[in-house]
């Protein structure tokens, strides 16, 4: 069978054309492009005309649709100074990378440029990245490396650096816009470093943005604002589902989600919020989900929990109804 079928079999010594239980593709989707440098490693992707040396050029080769893929090869590296790096991307492309989850084998994209110059801006439907180190550490106060407003998208499975230090970081990491229906932020790792500071590592503030998911992420983080949220909702977004993420905000008395006083809708439920209080109060305890007021929002919360304590367990957040 041709190369362009299959994707590599995880942990074979050669460039795998099968895995043990068959082809991992779905139905009418190929391999369009590997994407990585030329080794003796990734001889046999050159052969098959498929390895090219950025993911730009991999993009290109996808047809609208079909759910082809574009498979990062472990070890790639790339910078991002610009607004259009994602110029060739078509709607149904699944971007993967390959390789173990946290590694410094895990294909690399860094980002640098001032303020709004280093974008990736996904526009299209059907979208998946998976399996991609980012790294947000190429230039001071980057504003929002990822703008979102495709439906039926996927950022799954990805470790993000959101900053190195104060002149090496980002705002808002993703920003979910209008048009980004039934998104799934799933399973990444999003963490800054040292004295870096954001704005928010998630913001939801699309018009009227419907089913968005947020689930099983770890976020650690330093606000700029301790009214800020690790996860922000500032849209009236519809049938939210925010769950199972654990949230860390160094900036004293920080908040974990943020729900402005809009009427979206949805549940909030399950997360877990680890904040900072140096006045000694427990304030902050109670910032695991935070409305900045409760005349709009028709959103539900369970089992939410936040502590601000380095030996206690959290309590519950927000508190108990009580009618």
């Amino acid at each position: 069978m041709p190369v362009q079928q299959f994707l590599p079999l995880v942990g074979n010594d050669s460039v795998g054309q099968r895995t043990l239980h068959g082809t991992w593709l779905p139905p009418g989707s190929v391999v369009a492009a590997y994407v990585g440098p030329q080794s003796a490693v990734t001889d046999a992707y050159s052969s098959s005309g498929l390895l090219v040396s950025t993911l730009a050029a991999g993009l290109a080769r996808c047809r609208s649709g079909k759910g082809d893929y574009v498979v990062v090869l472990p070890g790639h590296t790339e910078s991002v100074t610009t607004t259009t790096g994602l110029a060739n991307l078509v709607a149904g492309t699944q971007i993967v990378g390959v390789a173990t989850f946290g590694s410094s084998l895990m294909p690399t994209f860094t980002f640098n440029g001032t303020t709004n110059t280093a974008v990736w801006t996904v526009s299209v439907n059907d979208v998946r990245m998976s399996g991609l180190r980012i790294e947000c550490t190429g230039a001071d106060s980057m504003d929002t490396p990822i703008v979102w407003t495709g439906a039926g998208g996927s950022f799954d499975h990805n470790f993000v650096n959101l900053g190195s230090d104060t002149t090496h970081d980002c705002d808002v990491f993703l920003t979910v816009g209008t048009g980004a229906d039934n998104m799934q932020i799933v399973g990444n790792k999003f963490k800054s470093l040292s004295t870096a500071v954001n704005t928010n590592v998630v913001l939801v503030s699309g018009t009227a943005v419907e089913g968005v998911t947020i689930a099983n992420n770890y976020m650690r983080t330093t606000l700029s604002s301790a009214t800020g949220g690790v996860i922000a909702v500032t849209s009236a977004a519809t049938n939210l589902d925010i769950y199972g993420n654990i949230m860390f905000n160094l900036v004293e008395d920080g908040v974990g989600i943020r729900i402005s006083d809009v009427a979206c809708t949805g549940m909030i439920y399950d997360n877990y919020f680890g904040g900072v209080d140096a006045g000694g109060t427990v304030a902050n305890a109670l910032k695991a989900v935070s409305f900045a007021g409760t005349t709009n929002p028709v959103t539900k919360c369970f089992q939410n929990f936040a502590t601000d304590e380095n030996a206690g367990s959290g309590v519950l957040s927000p508190a108990a109804a009580t009618t």
